[in-house]
This record gives C-alpha cells, structure tokens and sequence, in this order.
C-alpha cells in the first residue's frame, strides 16, 4: 500500500519546532475485533492511512538538554508547546526523520517528545482482542544507510510464529533522489551518489528558508536548530560548529552535505558492485511503515 501526499508537515524537523499551539485529546478508540477483517496486518494498516490525530508535545526537555544552557524555570506556553495533526501514518513517517541519527549519533534533541506522543496516539489504534501487534516505520536513504530513523511501538514477534504483515510507504519532506542519483553514478560513480543523497538528506534536515527563520527566531527555536547542526557535524567527524542568527545557512548546509557526501560515499563502496546499482536502491523520499500480527 502506498500513501502520497498525506504528510501535514511540509518539513519535519524543523515543524517541531515551529508549527503552531493548539490543545487537544485524544478520542477513546475501539478495541479491533476478530470479526474486523480476515488479514488483520491490511485492517491495521488502513486503519493507520486513513484515521487522523491530533498529537500534542513539549519542546522544554529538549531545551533542558542544551549544553551551556542556564537551567530553565518555564517550561510551558507557547515557546514550548507544540501540536501536530495528520494520519497515523504521516505522523510515524515524520517521526522517523524527526528522530534521525548519523552512524548511530542522534541529530535532534527535540525528537524525542514528538516521537513519544505519536507512539502514544498509535497504541490505542493498534490494539485487537486476540492478536499482538507491532508497528515499525523506518525511513532511509538507500537500505541500512548511516543516516537513518525508526520508530516501533508494540513487542517483537517472537521466533517460530506465524506473523502476519502489511506494508504503507508514506513519503517524507526529503526530497525523493533516485533518478538523479542513478544520472549521478553514471558520472560520477559512487561520490556522485553520495553527493545526490547526502543533498536531499540535508535539504529534508535542515530546508535552508526555515532553517534562516529558526536561527533568528525565540529561543528555544534558535537554541535548538543551532545544537542540531552543532550534533550533525559531529556525528559526521567535524568539529561542533554552533551557527549563529547571523550564518550563513545555505554555506553551513553545503559543508553538512559536503561531510556526509563522503560518508556516503564510503559506505556505499562497501556494500553495492556498482554505483548504478546502489543508486537504484535510492528511496530518500519515503518511509515504509510495517504492521505485524501473531497469535500469542
């Protein structure tokens, strides 16, 4: 199953930060029955394509995780609340690249809250009488990337069950790469494929117009987008450089692409025969959302 154009938010990252307040709860779900569908997995996985939540979180421990900062004594209204609607499956797509990490390293701090009350919202929507069930959404360049996301709520199916699965692509707000990425490797082999996805990746982290407007924006917006590319760079192996209201974005985000160009670069070397063939591995503008089921 694919589901396009169903994301609320135009650039992920850095909507956790800016979008706007709104209050809100989350309405009582009825439990999945037996009787719901003979492939519960499909039932499950439409259920998260097409039912819409409203999911609230806050931005204070992120800002409580700043290095420097003098301890915060608010920690709610508006500087720090944030609200975000859309499918179930567009807001676990989001989650994904709101929570990215480089080679294991996460690159932003203000994530996690956003992650926690999408998992929150998704449990209620996930739950039958007789089945277990796990939701996993995973975004990534190209497969087993060093830049990658992934949420899961729900326990692991055990060994030697008879698990049940359905699959939702959602696209994400990092531009899709794979056509350029294969002209790429026919130029310029694997560095030309590291270039291409390192540059959509960077574009989808860091979009440079509200990248601008967040670095000189309130705190803890411009606190955090500045730790963010201060984190990016040293998971990448570069000094934390921490950008000011007065950087250059476009500057900063082309040394970012240029550090995890190389990184690509050098992964993909090890791991694909050519660069043709990695390239047509590309899939950078979308996340796959797996649903699990299992008898206990």
């Amino acid at each position: 199953m694919v589901v396009r154009g169903i994301s609320t938010v135009v650039d992920t990252t850095l909507f956790l930060l800016v979008l706007g307040v709104a209050v809100a709860t989350i309405a009582g779900v009825p439990m999945m029955t037996d009787d719901d569908g003979v492939d519960r997995a499909d039932a499950i996985a439409e259920r998260l394509s097409t039912g819409t939540e409203r999911v609230n979180y806050s931005l204070a421990a992120a800002a409580q995780s700043l290095p420097g900062e003098p301890p915060i004594t608010v920690t709610d209204g508006p500087p720090f609340e944030r609200s975000a609607h859309g499918t179930l499956a567009s807001l676990l797509a989001d989650a994904t690249v709101a929570t990215v990490t480089i080679d294991g390293a996460s690159v932003s701090r203000d994530g996690g809250a956003f992650e926690r009350a999408v998992l929150d919202a998704t449990r209620p929507r996930i739950r039958t009488e007789n089945h277990s069930v796990q939701v996993s959404a995973v975004w990534e360049p190209y497969p087993s990337a060093p830049v990658t996301g992934c949420v899961v709520v729900g326990p692991t199916p055990p060994p030697a069950v008879d698990v049940r699965a359905a699959t939702v692509t959602v696209d994400v707000p990092v531009p899709a790469s794979r056509d350029r990425a294969i002209t790429a490797a026919r130029q310029n082999g694997y560095d030309g494929v590291g270039r291409v996805v390192a540059d959509a990746v960077v574009r989808g982290i860091f979009p440079p117009g509200r990248a601008e407007l967040a670095l000189r924006g309130d705190y803890p917006v411009n606190a955090l987008v500045a730790q963010r590319y201060a984190d990016a760079r040293e998971a990448l192996g570069a000094k934390p450089t921490v950008p000011t209201s007065g950087s250059d974005v476009r500057a900063i985000n082309e040394d970012v692409s240029n550090l995890l160009a190389a990184n690509l670069a050098d992964d993909l070397r090890t791991r694909y025969e050519t660069p043709v063939t990695a390239a047509r591995d590309v899939s950078s503008g979308t996340a796959t959302i797996t649903v699990r089921t299992w008898s206990p």
